[in-house]
């Protein structure tokens, strides 16, 4: 959901705007509010970690656990990958580990 489409349903639905000269918030303003709520469009990294460290107690526990974000329901596939994508990595990255011919002499 965007900041326009956002503003357009809250000028739908506020009766307000009708009785009142005042002007409608501005998108910074929106977005200052929202940002001071709390209010993302997605998780980050370390939810996504919490995530999967809840998400493997319950499986040991026998419980199929649903995953809400935000108000919205989130598919296993997308848990999964994302997940997948946040988790710690055990074996460290290094740029130049296997180019030999990068090594100084």
């Amino acid at each position: 959901m965007t900041i326009s489409f956002l503003q357009g349903e809250l000028r739908l639905q506020s009766s307000l705007n009708a009785c009142l000269i005042v002007p409608p918030p501005s998108k910074a303003q929106y977005e200052t509010r929202l940002k001071k709520w709390k209010f993302r469009k997605y998780a980050k990294k370390d939810e996504w970690r919490t995530l999967d460290r809840v998400l493997k107690v319950r499986k040991a526990q026998g419980k199929d656990t649903e995953v809400v974000l935000y108000g919205e329901r989130v598919t296993p596939e997308k848990v999964r990958k994302e997940i997948m994508r946040h988790r710690f990595h055990t074996i460290p990255y290094h740029k130049n580990q296997g180019n030999a011919s990068n090594t100084s002499a």
